[in-house]
């Protein structure tokens, strides 16, 4: 029997992010004897997820990264388990990361882009910082993924269709986990359990406190609609990130304190937005926003600020209506109402959609395999051959970077790594 790939992501701290989920809904998909998959905490702090993950048949490595000897440690960490793979996420910073892959020996190395910014203010210094570690992606990764072509033109380079080690898979979600909405009872028992009256139009928002989430934005818009259809409630579910005083001010100041919950980290997240009328999503930037998936894949509907990778969602699933930041309170409350209190069937139509798209668990894991043992197909090809009627955008790119591709496979492996 041969011995299983060995692949180690890393990650800053293993809590419940949105990224961190959809790392272990992969970790349940693949077969453990075929991949084996562990993870580095560079904060060297321990993580809610880590008892799941050592269940789930991996190891948890905390190293910090901003200690000394650290460069050391995780190279002897890299010799010793012997990975064939690494496969980091922690955007920029990826790029110091895979040099020290590289100075260890490990054949593939992974960077993964889930989101358009790192988040941090545009000084002279963080520019150079940028560019040093985006030399070092550009020189020690092997391949170069991001969860959508909007994410990997923001956060990589516009033509990134040029570059073969650049590819762009989504996201995936196993729909096992999430209730189906032909179960009403189930929806109604949640209802019942936050006391919420069957009435009320039940709004919801899932994501940790931070800047890029527009929680400020979000408050208005719910206070805004509170006042066009009164009894309207709002839960907040998501780590408040040590802002709880902060996040309980604003709403006690614009005079919400009855309407919103503040539910903080959930595991039963599936069963919460199966129990909404509508999501709220005011985000300013994304890269694939998971909550928006979520909630798709209960058939809850969304109302968004329009992301620049909205499209790359609604091209296979409906239910989401996007709208501009510049718009006023009133038009997003407005829009919120008008799709709000979808029926069963409108749920169960994208739900269904949903299982055919490329948010899947399964077509996402096989992307992956295929990314780790070497065989990853070109993103667009394989969407074509899913979706035959849908012709994705960038085709003439598509078919330029094909031939690169092709062109790569006649090269030494020791030349496409340095390319």
């Amino acid at each position: 029997m041969s011995q299983p790939l060995k692949v180690l992501h890393v990650f800053a701290r293993m809590n419940r992010g949105g990224a961190e989920c959809r790392t272990l809904d992969l970790m349940r998909a693949v077969d453990r004897c075929e991949i084996q998959m562990d993870f580095c905490a560079l904060s060297g702090l321990p993580g809610d997820l880590d008892c799941e993950i050592r269940l789930l048949g991996g190891e948890v490595y905390r190293l910090a990264l901003r200690q000394a000897g650290f460069s050391r440690a995780f190279r002897s960490l890299l010799t010793e388990k012997g990975y064939d793979v690494v496969h980091s996420h922690v955007h920029y910073p990826s790029g110091w990361i895979l040099r020290l892959a590289h100075q260890a020996g490990v054949p593939r190395r992974v960077v993964h882009f889930r989101n358009e910014s790192d988040g941090r203010r545009d000084t002279w210094f963080r520019r150079l910082v940028r560019w040093v570690l985006r030399r070092l992606i550009t020189r020690h990764a092997t391949q170069i993924v991001a969860v959508s072509e909007s994410a990997m033109r923001q956060a990589w380079m516009p033509r990134w269709d040029a570059d073969p080690r650049c590819h762009v898979i989504y996201n995936g979600l196993d729909l096992a986990r999430f209730p189906d909405p032909a179960d009403v009872g189930r929806c109604w028992t949640t209802r019942e359990k936050l006391g919420i009256l069957p009435e009320s139009l039940l709004c919801i928002h899932v994501g940790s406190l931070r800047p890029a989430k527009n929680h400020a934005r979000l408050l208005r818009i719910f206070k805004a609609l509170q006042e066009r259809t009164p009894g309207a409630m709002l839960m907040l579910a998501g780590d408040t990130l040590n802002q709880g005083a902060w996040l309980a001010t604003q709403i006690s100041a614009i005079g919400l304190c009855p309407s919103v919950r503040v539910l903080g980290p959930r595991k039963d997240v599936p069963d919460l937005l199966a129990a909404a009328d509508v999501m709220i999503f005011p985000s300013l930037w994304e890269g694939l926003p998971g909550a928006i998936l979520e909630s798709l894949a209960v058939g809850t509907p969304v109302v968004s600020s329009d992301l620049t990778c909205l499209p790359e969602i609604t091209r296979f699933v409906p239910g989401v209506r996007a709208i501009a930041l510049a718009e006023p309170d009133h038009v997003w409350a407005e829009t919120i109402a008008s799709i709000a209190h979808p029926s069963t069937e409108a749920r169960a139509e994208v739900r269904r959609a949903f299982a055919a798209s490329p948010f899947n668990i399964h077509y996402h894991a096989q992307q992956m395999r295929e990314l780790w043992r070497g065989g990853k197909q070109s993103h667009q090809t394989v969407l074509r051959d899913r979706q035959s009627d849908t012709r994705p955008a960038g085709s003439a790119l598509v078919r330029t970077r094909d031939r690169r591709r092709s062109a790569l496979e006649k090269v030494p492996r020791e030349g496409r790594s340095a390319a």
